[in-house]
C-alpha cells in the first residue's frame, strides 16, 4: 500500500533526536549508577539531551 503522505519527520531530524536520546539515556544511566539519585540521573539526561540537541543540529547539516 503506498501513500502519498510526507513522512512525518525527516531523515535528518531523526538521527538528531535518535543520536540525542542515546546520548541521554548514557549520561542518565551512568550517572545514577555513580550516585544511586534517580533525580541527578534525570537531570544529567535532560541537560545532556538539550545539550545534544543543540550540537547536533548545529553540526549536521541540512
Amino acid at each position: 500500500m503506498t501513500s502519498s503522505q510526507p513522512p512525518l519527520i525527516s531523515p535528518r531530524s531523526a538521527l538528531i533526536i535518535l543520536l540525542a536520546v542515546l546520548v541521554a539515556a548514557t549520561a542518565g544511566g551512568l550517572t545514577f549508577l555513580a550516585d544511586r539519585s534517580v533525580p541527578a540521573a534525570l537531570l544529567a539526561s535532560g541537560s545532556a539531551f538539550a545539550a545534544t540537541l543543540i550540537l547536533a543540529n548545529t553540526l549536521i547539516s541540512p
